[in-house]
C-alpha cells in the first residue's frame, strides 16, 4: 500500500492510502490570535491575586494598620476589599475568559483590565505606601496592557 502526503488549496495536509481513499487533518498553524495563551494565564493568575488580596483584606488577615485608612473615615478594611475586587480582580477574570472563547474584544478587555490594575496599584501607594509588590504588579499591568495594544494594532481579533 503506498501512502503519499501533501497539502490541499486550503493548507491541511491530506494523505492518500493508495486506496482512493483520503484522510485529512487540519494545518496546523498554532495560535492565530496574538498572545492568546498569555491573556488567558496573566489575566487568571491576577484575578486569582485580586480575589485573594480582597479576602485577605475582608477578613483582617495580613491586613496592613487600620491607622492607614483611618484617616479617610474608614475603620475597616471591607470597603478596600470591595474596591480591589471591582478594579482587579472582576476585569482580570473577565478578560481572561474572553481570551479563552476567542472574544474579539479580548485586547481591549485586557487593555482595561491592566489600566485598572495600574490605578488599583498607584492608589494604594499614598495610604501604605510604596512597597516592592506594587512594582511588581504595576510593571505586570504596563506590560499586559502594551501586550493588548500590540494585539489589537495586528488586527487579528477583529471579527
Amino acid at each position: 500500500m503506498r501512502t503519499e502526503t501533501r497539502l490541499n488549496s486550503g493548507g491541511a495536509n491530506v494523505a492518500s492510502l493508495g486506496t482512493g481513499v483520503l484522510a485529512s487533518s487540519p494545518a496546523t498553524s498554532g495560535d492565530v490570535l496574538p498572545y492568546r495563551r498569555t491573556f488567558m494565564v496573566a489575566e487568571t493568575m491576577i484575578a486569582l491575586a485580586g480575589a485573594g488580596g480582597a479576602v485577605q483584606l475582608w477578613d483582617g488577615r495580613m491586613a496592613p494598620p487600620l491607622s492607614d485608612i483611618e484617616p479617610i473615615g474608614l475603620n475597616s478594611w471591607r470597603l478596600p476589599a470591595l474596591w480591589l475586587t471591582a478594579t482587579v480582580a472582576v476585569p482580570a477574570a473577565v478578560a481572561a475568559v474572553a481570551a479563552a472563547r476567542h472574544h474579539p474584544k479580548t485586547p481591549e478587555l485586557v487593555i482595561a483590565a491592566g489600566g485598572l490594575l495600574l490605578l488599583e496599584v498607584t492608589s494604594q501607594i499614598p495610604f501604605v505606601g510604596p512597597s516592592p509588590l506594587q512594582g511588581i504588579f504595576g510593571a505586570i499591568a504596563v506590560g499586559t496592557g502594551l501586550l493588548g495594544c500590540r494585539a489589537r494594532r495586528s488586527g487579528a481579533w477583529r471579527p
